[in-house]
């Protein structure tokens, strides 16, 4: 209707749609609540916006000044998640998927379905689209039907839709919870379902992640049959109450976990891994450990090098569920166990120079000439991991308090990865002179921190004593490691010395947190040499 509106012009469209002579409306609501995400690219034109761009560059004559066009449209247009591109003359545009949250994917969807309509509808000539509107508004026909409860009605959902968005793992477990509610009963379940659904909003935990948490955490194994028919199983064999109270005391206990701020249970939300980490933190409780804090250093070390080897879900599923069992029984063996998988996997080994447990570094990322760490999925949670470090550090020195523990999601899109040394710094030669061949050492280490979204964006490509300015502006030492460049370097130069200074004090506190050698003493082969 809205890309129909646009290209014919015709702006009484609303008139059309209505379910009865007074003029009662029907209402367009999107599956998962994407209400907000719809009406920002539509009633507000973000969409047409682009197009109307798009359609600018395709009369610009010559060449360069059309690419040149391009290229600031597409910048500001990625902000928004969009992609446009150039394919045989033709200029398109995209949602970009792999940019936005799972649970934001319908901003692309909603991109590419109205670029799809409008590319299909703009080859029509004048008439056909006439015709074609015609056909949409006066040969189509609505038929309600009116569903007694809330259950019948996402069932019908489910039977009926075979286009759009598909309902979530969430909307269709509830679903089963509201059909096996007691009679007169189904209005408490929705008050009881808002708490739980509060209490996840507070820990940053959504709803689809909830319920693969609520299995894992009941059954320690992996589901057969995929988690809807699994927690469906699971609420059709037991007493509705039952499993309503278990849903409400799993998701308040999640609650309160995420508020308690530990800095090792904010490093392990950082992980990919989630539904997996929310099913451990659950079960060690049950028993209750005295050296809980111990046992979370280990599952870090456990999870983070092994992110860094490379691994996948398929590599650590198994152990994470037996995890879950140890954890449960109360096995006093929890950090032995999984020092031994660790050794077992190849992760980790015994130096038998050093006597050091020591990382298998398989991607060589912790080389002394290594520049690629700054290319990695898991950079932005590995710097966190280093900036908990610092801050207990500061601390522990000075004894400022400097908010140690508060927890940071560094893959929300505020919290942004900062290069030093720009990865542009050919463009800006004035302010970067002394670096024509600082290309093997942009990604490094030592050369990256973190900023907040607009503090990186003004960062850019700026030199050393402009980005120091925006630095400083780090308000209640948001980032300690960022901070720190501001406090040093004000009156410096960034030399590649710096650089690998600073990459080595990192490593070091690396290998503090992860509780192992990070790259192999090279220094016991020589001084034997010698």
């Amino acid at each position: 209707f809205y890309v129909i509106k646009k290209i014919t012009g015709k702006n009484d469209l609303d008139k059309y749609i209505y379910y009865n002579d007074k003029d009662k409306k029907l209402r367009f609501e999107t599956g998962n609540g994407n209400d907000g995400i719809f009406n920002n690219i539509f009633e507000r034109e973000k969409w047409y916006s682009y197009i109307k761009q798009m359609d600018e560059i395709q009369k610009i004559s010559t060449k360069k000044a059309r690419k040149e066009k391009l290229k600031q449209i597409k910048k500001k247009a990625k902000e928004e998640s969009i992609n446009i591109y150039e394919k045989d003359g033709e200029l398109y545009i995209e949602g970009i998927k792999n940019e936005v949250k799972q649970r934001e994917n319908a901003k692309a969807t909603f991109y590419n379905t109205a670029f799809f309509f409008y590319q299909v509808i703009k080859k029509f000539d004048s008439e056909k689209i006439e015709e074609f509107t015609n056909y949409i508004l006066y040969k189509i026909h609505f038929n309600r039907i009116i569903c007694s409860t809330k259950a019948d009605g996402l069932e019908m959902f489910q039977v009926v839709n075979d286009r759009g968005l598909e309902l979530s793992t969430s909307d269709i477990i509830k679903t089963y919870l509201l059909k096996e509610a007691p009679k007169g009963k189904q209005k408490a379940f929705e008050d009881d379902y808002g708490v739980i659904k509060k209490n996840l909003e507070e820990a940053d935990v959504s709803l689809d992640e909830f319920f693969v948490v609520f299995l894992y955490y009941l059954t320690n194994k992996n589901p057969k049959r995929g988690v809807i028919k699994e927690v469906r199983k699971i609420i059709t064999s037991n007493d509705f109450n039952e499993i309503l109270d278990k849903l409400t005391n799993l998701s308040e206990r999640i609650k309160k976990i995420s508020n308690e701020n530990d800095w090792r249970i904010n490093c392990l939300r950082n992980l990919p891994w989630k539904q997996y980490i929310w099913a451990i933190l659950l079960c060690e409780r049950d028993y209750g450990y005295k050296n809980l804090d111990e046992i979370n250093s280990a599952i870090i070390r456990y999870y983070y090098l092994n992110w860094i080897s490379g691994a996948t879900i398929n590599t650590i599923k198994t152990f994470s569920f037996k995890l879950m069992g140890d954890l449960k029984k109360g096995d006093m063996n929890i950090v032995n166990n999984i020092d031994k998988e660790l050794k077992e996997k190849g992760v980790v080994y015994t130096d038998i120079e050093s006597g050091h447990d020591t990382f298998k570094d398989n991607n060589g990322v912790f080389l002394k000439t290594s520049n690629k760490i700054g290319l990695e999925s898991y950079i932005k949670s590995l710097l966190m991991l280093i900036e908990y470090a610092r801050r207990e550090e500061t601390i522990k020195d000075t004894n400022v308090d400097i908010k140690t523990n508060v927890y940071i999601d560094v893959n929300k899109k505020e919290v942004q990865l900062e290069h030093i040394l720009p990865q542009k710094y050919k463009t800006n030669l004035k302010d970067w002179k002394n670096w024509k061949d600082g290309d093997n050492y942009i990604n490094r280490l030592g050369n990256l921190t973190l900023l907040k979204d607009e503090k990186n964006l003004a960062a850019s490509n700026k030199g050393l004593s402009e980005k120091i300015e925006i630095y400083k502006k780090e308000k209640d030492s948001y980032f300690k490691i960022t901070k720190d460049i501001s406090e040093k370097y004000k009156e410096k130069q960034w030399r590649k010395e710096d650089i690998d200074n600073r990459t080595n004090k990192f490593i070091e506190l690396l290998e503090k947190q992860l509780n192992v050698k990070l790259r192999k003493n090279e220094n016991i082969k020589k001084k034997r040499n010698e």
